[in-house]
């Protein structure tokens, strides 16, 4: 079930099984949890994962509906904080969490690739050697800010000596970055407000069709 416009129908053909005292736990963003709440009788939550709670680290995020009670929402929380470090959001950052939380590995491991592409095509380092290298940095760069050590703007300050080779790598970051994570941004949010559109045209056209008690 990983598709938006697979929930409704599996909710239509599992109708009788959403009663009041059962808790439904979405992992689907464009599906709200007043969506769901308007739909069926359940507690109604919204839990986003990341691919780094495979490590129990990075953040899941969390909306709960109204119909939830403060019991609910203490175990979910506490479900969450097992495997990852739970943080509740509001649904109109919705995508942008999911972005930074869901996507976020995936655009900064692409990145990482293409910093090693040009590692290897510019010198005579080996893929291998170059991918180790990277990945340690990526490793000791998280321990460094999980630890609190720095933060990302004093880190960049402490590497980046005046006139060193730093510096001018800098350089060409500033100047070939552009508008880059702009456009990402705006690309991620065009699609998501396509699914959004038609998961809540779905929901609409069927609405209520189980009985609230």
């Amino acid at each position: 079930m990983h598709k938006p416009l697979d929930i409704q129908p599996f909710i239509k053909q599992y109708k009788e099984q959403f009663t009041e005292e059962k808790i439904v736990v979405s992992i689907t963003s464009p599906i709200s949890v007043e969506q769901l709440e308007s739909y069926i009788p359940s507690q109604c939550v919204r839990l986003i994962p990341s691919i780094t709670n495979r490590a129990l680290a990075g953040v899941s995020l969390l909306t709960f509906g109204e119909s939830c009670s403060d019991t609910t929402m203490e175990v979910i929380t506490r479900l969450a904080d097992s495997f990852s470090s739970p943080i509740r959001i509001e649904e109109e950052i919705t995508r942008v969490s999911s972005d930074i939380v869901s996507c976020g590995p995936a655009f900064f491991s692409y990145l990482t690739q293409r910093f090693i592409d040009g590692a290897v095509a510019e010198t005579s380092i080996t893929r291998e050697k170059a991918t180790e290298l990277a990945s340690q940095m990526l490793i000791g760069l998280g321990e460094l800010l999980n630890q609190d050590i720095y933060t990302l703007p004093s880190l960049q300050e402490k590497v980046c000596v005046k006139g060193g080779v730093t510096g001018e790598g800098i350089k060409v970051l500033e100047a070939n970055v552009g508008t880059m994570f702009e456009d990402l941004f705006k690309a991620t949010h065009d699609k998501y407000d396509e699914d959004v559109t038609e998961t809540t045209n779905q929901f609409s056209s069927q609405h209520n069709i189980l009985d609230r008690k």
